[in-house]
């Protein structure tokens, strides 16, 4: 497995149990039996439990962040310059909740 897709698995496997279970509740031999991978794998991308915990935030953040943009942007382009203030609302709140 090359190293970023390495990575990536370990980040949506880890993803998919904290979703289901919790962070107490999981494990790291959890989530490199879920990616398949070895447990040397998530030492050698992340250093620790909180490390991967704390990227897996990082990169979910980034991600929900864009989704806030891309929706402020497209409410701003249909009112003309301005947008409902629902709208906002919804713009900022809703990539959370989804």
């Amino acid at each position: 497995m090359a190293s970023d897709h390495t990575r990536s698995a370990i980040l949506a496997a880890a993803e998919r149990l904290y979703a289901d279970r919790g962070f107490g509740d999981v494990t790291l031999r959890d989530i490199v039996a879920e990616a398949g991978v070895n447990l040397a794998a998530v030492n050698y991308h992340f250093g620790s439990k909180d490390e991967l915990i704390a990227e897996l935030f990082v990169t979910r953040s980034f991600a929900t962040n864009r989704e806030r943009l891309r929706e402020l942007k497209a409410a701003e382009e249909q009112g003309g310059g301005r947008a409902p203030i629902e709208v906002i609302l919804h713009a900022l709140v809703g990539p959370t909740l989804r």
